[in-house]
């Protein structure tokens, strides 16, 4: 029988050794590994191999030329996303093991075709999952398979050929304010959140990044004040909440504001480094400010008039929403909200904007008329 011997070195660093008589050789031969599994798994082919490396290592190389499995693809792909945040990381992992695992984990690359695709979007939505959830798991899957692509894993992604699920609209959607909706709200919030209030709606910013902002961010004696949106709160593999950057270039931005809110926030206490803290001077969650003002505040602002159920996002929403009614570009507005692309302004907003559409349409006749001319 093979044996495994810990081996300390006089720095600290720990080895591991494969102990054994050779079956062919017949003399005692040792091994080192870095780590106890390395070890335990030659170990374990040399006694299934009558302690013959010869046979051992021939095993392990039949077990080194199988194709990776999804579930090794997937384990790969994570490992080489660098620039993702820890939380980010998890939530990946999470869809791996709720969504991707069991019925697709095992299959060996170079057997995975559209068919196995397909029948498991079809397992996704007979099993009730949301088309987004299915389209995120889809995402992370098909980026997977494209760098397996790369790495001559296999030739082909499967994923580009099975298309997504019809969408179904259901859930929430966009909650649009006017001003007066707007004021009842504010009116209606607590003191200690107006402030807040006042900036997301006057910024666009993400609840995530408003409540990251610290007094530092602010330049508001700037001929045209500012706010520097750099970080949000994000969290890690244990739902931990730190403060990390931005997750795209184009979210990394300086958002104007008017004077009114920059003397509103000139004035503010600054206790806490954080503009919009706890009242412990850490992260104000979403959760604590929905069940410490907005809930109230909307059930407030409804018995005043309010015929709308708005969520904080919404003021972002709405913000937008003025600024293109006011005639502000779209690119202008897509830049503001730190939206990766115009495409994501457009769908979101491209249909409050039924002026623009006439404007170039009637720009386009006079264009015609001219060159008529």
């Amino acid at each position: 029988m093979a044996s495994i011997r810990k081996r300390t070195q006089k720095t600290g660093a720990v080895s591991f050794a494969v102990l054994w008589r050779d079956q062919d050789t017949g003399k005692q031969t040792s091994m080192t590994f870095p780590t106890d599994a390395e070890a335990a798994t030659l170990k374990r082919l040399l006694d299934a191999n009558g302690q013959s490396f010869s046979l051992a290592e021939k095993v392990l190389a039949q077990a080194a030329s199988k194709a990776p499995t999804v579930a090794d693809m997937l384990d790969h792909h994570l490992s080489m996303l660098t620039k993702a945040s820890e939380g980010t990381i998890a939530g990946y992992r999470s869809i791996i093991e709720n969504h991707l695992l069991e019925p697709l984990g095992a299959l060996p690359l170079d057997v995975v075709g559209e068919e196995h695709i397909a029948g498991w979007v079809k397992r996704e939505v007979k099993a009730g999952a949301a088309r987004k959830s299915i389209a995120n798991a889809m995402g992370l899957l098909s980026s997977a398979f494209k760098r397996a692509v790369r790495k001559g894993w296999c030739t082909e992604n499967p994923c580009e050929l099975v298309p997504l699920p019809n969408e179904k609209r259901a859930g929430r959607r966009a909650t649009f304010l006017t001003r007066d909706e707007y004021e009842l709200l504010l009116a209606a919030m607590p003191e200690r959140h107006q402030l807040l209030v006042k900036v997301l709606v006057g910024t666009g910013m993400r609840f995530s990044e408003a409540t990251a902002l610290t007094w530092s961010d602010l330049h508001l004696n700037a001929k045209v004040p500012i706010i520097q949106v750099d970080k949000a709160w994000k969290s890690d593999e244990r739902r931990h909440f730190y403060l990390g950057s931005l997750k795209t270039e184009e979210s990394d931005r300086d958002v104007s504001i008017t004077r009114a809110l920059a003397d509103d926030l000139a004035a503010a206490e600054r206790p806490h480094d954080l503009v919009f803290p706890n009242t412990h001077g850490g992260q104000l969650t979403n959760t604590t400010f929905h069940q410490h003002g907005w809930q109230a505040a909307v059930t407030e602002a409804k018995a005043s008039g309010l015929r709308k159920t708005p969520r904080p996002h919404d003021l972002r929403h709405s913000h937008a929403s003025w600024l293109l009614q006011e005639g502000l570009p779209l690119f202008v507005v897509s830049r503001r909200l730190g939206h990766r692309s115009i495409a994501t302004t457009t769908k979101l907003y491209g249909h409050i904007m039924p002026e623009a559409h006439r404007d170039a349409a009637a720009a386009m006749e006079r264009a015609l008329g001219e060159a008529a001319a």
